[in-house]
């Protein structure tokens, strides 16, 4: 009896989650939601891929600093994040519940979890430096000298939860936990860097420009969906799915910044666009 009335609860179990499934599929508001997440992440993956060709594919050395850099990294790390998250979000509505592909996309969203914490860890990078360079000087030359192990380090730690992310899968099964756990630790602590160095810098000034601080603010603020996004998905009420948008626009907001604010970014910018511009027509012509 015992064995029946668990195996009764697993069925109705799954018999609810189905449900949902199809209502999700039939709401007329997750399908807007679905839409706008589309259309936000495909104008990130342009700004993402701009930022990135823009640092790494130029001669200028005032361009290629070591902030810019760092966040020429995070924007590698957000565009898988990006081409990912309408995949997952699409797949999952598409299929069926409890359908053999489901499996793929559940691979997938684990990737997804992986690569938003490897974004993370370059902000968290990103705030350290500025840290140092504003009132630790020779600490700073000094992570400025070993950036680049910095930076290995975090696609290193991308690397190995990727190889134990596959192998779980093939063996077990979804290997979400480690990886999400990491995340409700790292983010909270970039939170709270970022707003001691405001405070910081409020009760003591510094030379440094203050614009490297503005955009791991901005990650803070738009990744805060993230987290109220995941606690009201729980009670399953669709419209708090649209809070889960402002995660995808960090890419956006920091392009515009950096065009309009740094100099250089803007020239080197324009001249790409320019040659494209003239290839584009030669190819025509």
């Amino acid at each position: 009896m015992a064995d029946y009335a668990s195996s009764e609860n697993i069925t109705n179990t799954t018999d609810e989650e189905a449900s949902l499934g199809l209502k999700l599929k039939d709401s007329p508001v997750y399908i807007t939601f679905l839409t706008i997440l589309v259309v936000v992440c495909v104008i990130s993956i342009c700004t993402n891929l701009a930022i990135t060709f823009t640092i790494f594919f130029n001669y200028s050395k005032n361009l290629k600093t070591v902030p810019n850099i760092l966040i020429a990294n995070w924007a590698v790390a957000d565009l898988i994040t990006l081409i990912l998250s309408p995949i997952v979000n699409v797949g999952y509505t598409v299929l069926e519940y409890d359908s053999e592909g489901v499996i793929v996309f559940d691979f997938l969203a684990e990737f997804r979890v992986i690569f938003f914490n490897t974004s993370i860890f370059f902000a968290l990078a990103l705030v350290t430096d500025w840290c140092l360079a504003s009132y630790f000087l020779k600490s700073s030359n000094q992570f400025r000298k070993y950036y680049k192990y910095v930076i290995a380090s975090v696609w290193g730690y991308t690397l190995i939860f990727v190889c134990l992310s596959i192998g779980f899968n093939v063996t077990y099964g979804p290997f979400y936990i480690v990886p999400l756990v990491l995340t409700h630790f790292s983010y909270p602590i970039l939170a709270f860097l970022v707003v001691l160095m405001h405070f910081v810098r409020i009760c003591k000034s510094t030379n440094n420009p203050a614009l490297t601080l503005m955009l791991a603010t901005i990650f803070v603020v738009c990744w805060f969906e993230f987290w109220i996004t995941m606690t009201y998905i729980i009670f399953g009420n669709l419209y708090f799915s649209f809070l889960e948008i402002p995660t995808y626009i960090p890419g956006i907001i920091i392009f515009i910044i950096l065009y309009f604010k740094d100099q250089d970014f803007q020239t080197h910018l324009c001249i790409k666009c320019q040659r494209i511009k003239n290839i584009s027509i030669k190819a025509y012509s």
